[in-house]
């Protein structure tokens, strides 16, 4: 008789309840978000649209005999606007919801709110067209581009370091993604040194970041604090 089991948990249900643990709540795993954290200019609490005055072309010098007139030359200047951009996301949460919910759900909403509408900018830094987002690093006009082959060399990785190099541009750094950091950490520089074209944290001697909002197969190498960001404000929650 004492070998009979007659009542189990799935008969008995009632009487064995699950313990909810609102306080281990897991949160999603998200992006790194890194823009703005390389550097970038930040112009925060900006009211009307702003227009940054920005060199153009300098004065020209020369070599004269003696007695030679020198040639007059101008110098040349551009501006940089910039214009406020708006991103939101929208939800709806019943009162019973509001009154029941535990974790909070207000307190649930206002992080990933927070969170999309920070991801959806990280990406507007990154690769933004400047319609109705801001226009961002890949879409900017004349930008400089290289390409690296499906077996990238150290002598691309160099020319593209180069460019950089001849264009005066100092304190650069990459970003890429995953993929295009685990293909150059599983590259040697020669075949047989055990010296690979990156390592956690720089892709040769240069800093170098990861995160998946940077997109597949690209690599970028810049110098992040020529990029602006305007801030009119941050986020307004409108309830």
């Amino acid at each position: 008789a004492f070998e009979t089991r007659a009542s189990t948990t799935t008969s008995a249900s009632e009487i064995t309840p699950d313990d909810f643990r609102a306080d281990q709540y897991i949160g999603p795993l998200r992006d790194s978000l890194l823009v703005r954290q390389m550097g970038i200019r930040t112009l925060t609490g900006l009211r009307g649209d702003v227009v940054i005055p920005k060199h153009g072309a300098s004065l020209t010098a020369g070599w004269v005999n003696e007695n030679e007139s020198l040639t007059a030359s101008d110098m040349s200047f551009d501006d940089v606007r910039l214009e406020p951009k708006h991103v939101g996301a929208l939800t709806e949460l019943s009162r019973q919801l509001i009154q029941q919910s535990s974790p909070d759900i207000n307190a649930l909403v206002r992080d990933d709110l927070s969170a999309v509408m920070a991801q959806a900018l990280d990406t507007a830094l990154i690769n933004g067209t400047g319609v109705k987002d801001p226009l961002g690093i890949l879409k900017t006009p004349d930008i400089q581009t290289g390409t690296l082959s499906a077996e990238p060399t150290w002598a691309e990785l160099l020319e593209l370091s180069n460019k950089l190099d001849l264009a005066n541009v100092s304190g650069y750094r990459y970003l890429t993604n995953p993929t295009v950091m685990k293909l150059l950490r599983g590259t040697q520089k020669e075949t047989g040194t055990g010296n690979y074209l990156a390592t956690t944290g720089a892709i040769g001697d240069v800093p170098a970041s990861i995160t998946n909002q940077v997109p597949a197969d690209t690599l970028l190498l810049g110098a992040f604090d020529q990029l602006l960001l305007g801030v009119w404000s941050e986020v307004d929650i409108m309830v």
